[in-house]
């Protein structure tokens, strides 16, 4: 992550982004997620650092894009705990 917010800094922005190399410019959809974007060792576990940087990178990108994240519908494990809890033969 650029401390500076340009490609002399760092290889993404604050975001995540990709920097092209030539200020603050950025590759447009290509963006560091992981353990990457941390410039350095954080002396604990890294993962909830990660995760919410993720997070936060994948809202921005969606917002940039005009798109709407669905918060709301359950998946998974709490969908198939909602149906156990109301069918007996599961």
């Amino acid at each position: 992550m650029s401390y500076d917010g340009t490609a002399s800094g760092g290889v993404t922005n604050h975001f995540g982004e990709v920097l092209t190399g030539d200020g603050s410019e950025t590759h447009q959809g290509l963006i560091v997620t992981d353990g990457a974007l941390i410039p350095t060792a954080l002396g604990a576990n890294p993962f909830a650092t990660i995760t919410a940087l993720a997070e936060r990178s994948v809202r921005y990108t969606a917002d940039q894009m005009g798109l709407e994240i669905d918060y709301l519908t359950r998946n998974g494990r709490n969908t198939l705990q909602v149906h156990r809890a109301t069918s007996p033969h599961l």
